[in-house]
């Protein structure tokens, strides 16, 4: 008792905030990258580059450099999982999609943190501009204080409140690859490299490890996992479940990269649990 949560389960909480996002399977480059030949890919047909819709969220778990990691720990997939929310880009800048977008949002993120590494900090370089009271304007600022009447706030205008003036960044509103879908009101499609914004690198990471004890400890990484398992709360009929509960998921993943998908559920993950369930019993 006492230790960090990765110190036992492979992963930790690392400031994620809910996201509903693709699983990308990463090209194998790290020393801590497992084979795709390992048991727990077995029967699945996974190959670098493939996507298994919508399964990253609501939070999720990553692995956190500044904290101890079990002995023997290998990463079994890891994806960047942005944020398209206009709340978010607007507060925090955000970073357009190539025109060549696949899924592969890891190569999005080194795109980002390139940008930002060549303009101090910054990976959105696009002009910011003054939101007065609710209303957006064209007026250029470079902090929320140039938007603001003077002395906001203060003894000469005590009514003012700075919170009504913010310099935000632009929500663009292109057609988001592969599909080439604008995203809806609420949504941009340059979205928010949610870590990179809180100044560090760590994606979702599902994990494994053998104890010492010889036992195998598997983290899925997201809450989300079960969602590939079944149709539950989708409202779908499907022919192994003549109950599949009252429709309060309606979409699986973003819908600009998955139109009309309800269910989440996928034959993938379904054999990664059955590999893990059978290792497990058989220990």
């Amino acid at each position: 008792m006492g230790k960090p949560e990765q110190s036992l389960v492979g992963g930790n909480w690392v400031g994620s905030v809910p996201t509903n996002g693709d699983i990308f399977i990463n090209p194998r480059t790290a020393p801590s990258d497992a084979p795709l030949d390992h048991w727990v890919f077995a029967n699945t047909g996974l190959k670098v580059g493939d996507i298994i819709p919508g399964l990253i969220g609501v939070e999720y778990n990553g692995i956190d450099p500044g904290v101890a990691i079990p002995t023997g720990l290998q990463t079994l997939v890891h994806s960047q999982a942005p944020r398209f929310e206009d709340g978010l880009v607007n507060g925090n800048g955000g970073f357009p999609l190539p025109a060549t977008f696949t899924g592969d949002f890891n190569a999005w993120y080194e795109q980002a943190a390139a940008v930002a590494a060549a303009n101090n900090g910054r990976y959105d370089l696009d002009q910011t501009f003054c939101r007065k009271q609710g209303v957006d304007t064209g007026d250029l600022c470079s902090t929320h204080a140039d938007c603001a009447p003077p002395d906001c706030g203060g003894a000469t205008n005590p009514n003012c409140n700075p919170d009504d003036y913010r310099c935000i960044y632009p929500c663009r509103k292109d057609p988001i690859p592969p599909l080439g879908i604008v995203p809806p009101d609420g949504f941009c499609s340059n979205p928010w490299p949610v870590l990179l914004a809180f100044g560090g690198r760590s994606d979702w990471a599902m994990t494994i490890y053998q104890a010492s004890s010889g036992a195998w400890v598997f983290n899925a990484a997201t809450n989300q996992w079960t969602w590939g398992l079944d149709d539950y709360f989708t409202g779908l009929n499907t022919g192994d479940g003549a109950n599949n509960g009252p429709a309060f998921r309606i979409q699986c993943g973003y819908p600009w990269f998955h139109p009309n998908l309800v269910s989440c559920r996928d034959a993938r993950i379904e054999q990664i649990t059955r590999n893990v369930l059978n290792k497990f019993i058989n220990f």
